[in-house]
């Protein structure tokens, strides 16, 4: 098991450079660029799932976002890197509030994109 600590830094990093969505068409070599955007209306969040550059599930258990939206709204992102002609993609999103969005893009194209609120706690999004 990967010690939690590092892909929670990278978490911060990518969480305060909003440029990384733009990241353009696919890299050096044939790596497709796989973008996974979290966003929720409380700070400490729930479990976060996507697939890695080997199309494995990765899951951060507590998810804390480290940059706020205008509208007051928490959110991070995680980039993955690939070269797999058919990667899986996708990320399941669970929020400790009331609202959690999820955004994922190919190669800087957004491809998936969902919202839900819920009157309790504990808002499941899934792209």
């Amino acid at each position: 098991m990967r010690p939690l600590l590092p892909r929670m830094a990278v978490l911060g990093v990518a969480a305060l450079s909003p440029s990384l969505l733009a990241v353009g068409p696919a890299h050096a070599f044939g790596e497709t660029s796989v973008t996974y955007y979290a966003v929720s209306d409380m700070p400490h969040n729930g479990s976060w799932t996507w697939y890695d550059a080997n199309s494995r599930p990765t899951t951060l258990k507590f998810a804390t976002f480290f940059s706020q939206r205008a509208d007051g709204k928490w959110f991070a992102q995680q980039t993955v890197l690939t070269r797999s002609t058919d990667p899986r993609i996708g990320m399941t999103f669970a929020s400790r509030g009331q609202y959690a969005g999820c955004r994922v893009y190919l190669n800087g194209n957004r491809i998936r994109v969902n919202v839900a609120r819920t009157k309790k706690k504990d808002a499941t999004v899934t792209c």
